[in-house]
């Protein structure tokens, strides 16, 4: 099988990096923007659950909840990077995310920049559909792991709508601060640091910052309300 051109870094090294606070600020941006209306949000740990495809519960009125499923990429290559399975070394295979049941209703898929919001249901039913032919036309080259190949598919995301998925797309700027703004600030931690711990970011010390770099009023007031949330930890 000849597969298409691309290089993966690190299952693990990715893994890591999904998972940085500064990270999560996105992910929250993201459900401020398709659910204004939330009342909060819980981060799912349980790994039970977070093999079921639930990442985070969103609550909204009338007692509704929607469930999200995050996955991030360091790189923008214009299409959605599918794992469908797992090939060990010792000759075991293992499905991959997309072959297992989950009760996620939404897949947000962030790559810098831009957050894809995909209806996740279809998704799972139309990869059930069409996984042979996607397979064969869109097959990465294998992701050597320590141990296993992973298997993936890059898929474009036109593909994916006439195949009949829904997917919206949000833009969310790189917030780089520049060196003068770091040297007056020296403590703060900036949207871009990559810290293990739980950031503390004074919104009121670069809120002037924030409306400059931000560009329209409902990116400002999405950034303000999503840090405010991850500070919290609702």
């Amino acid at each position: 099988m000849k597969y298409n051109d691309f290089k993966f870094n690190e299952f693990e090294a990715d893994l890591r990096w999904s998972e940085l606070p500064k990270q999560y600020v996105i992910y929250m941006q993201s459900i401020v923007h398709w659910w204004p209306n939330a009342l909060g949000w819980d981060r799912i740990t349980d790994l039970i659950q977070q093999k079921q495809g639930k990442d985070i519960s969103i609550d909204l009125p009338d007692n509704k909840t929607i469930k999200i499923q995050f996955k991030a990429r360091r790189s923008d290559y214009g299409d959605i990077c599918i794992e469908y399975r797992h090939d060990y070394f010792s000759g075991y295979e293992k499905p991959g995310w997309i072959e297992l049941p989950s009760s996620a209703d939404y897949l947000l898929y962030c790559v810098p920049e831009n957050v894809y919001r995909i209806d996740y249901k279809q998704l799972h039913n139309k990869w059930l559909l069409y996984k042979n032919s996607w397979i064969s036309n869109y097959d990465l080259t294998p992701a050597r792991n320590d141990g296993y190949n992973t298997r993936n598919v890059g898929i474009k995301f036109d593909v994916l709508e006439k195949a009949g998925i829904e997917i919206e797309k949000l833009h969310i700027p790189i917030i780089l601060p520049t060196k003068s703004e770091k040297e007056a600030h020296p403590t703060i931690h900036w949207p871009d640091y990559p810290a293990d711990n739980h950031p503390l970011w004074p919104i009121e010390l670069y809120q002037s910052w924030i409306d400059k770099n931000l560009g329209s009023k409902e990116q400002s007031a999405r950034y303000k309300v999503s840090v405010a949330w991850y500070q919290d930890g609702k």
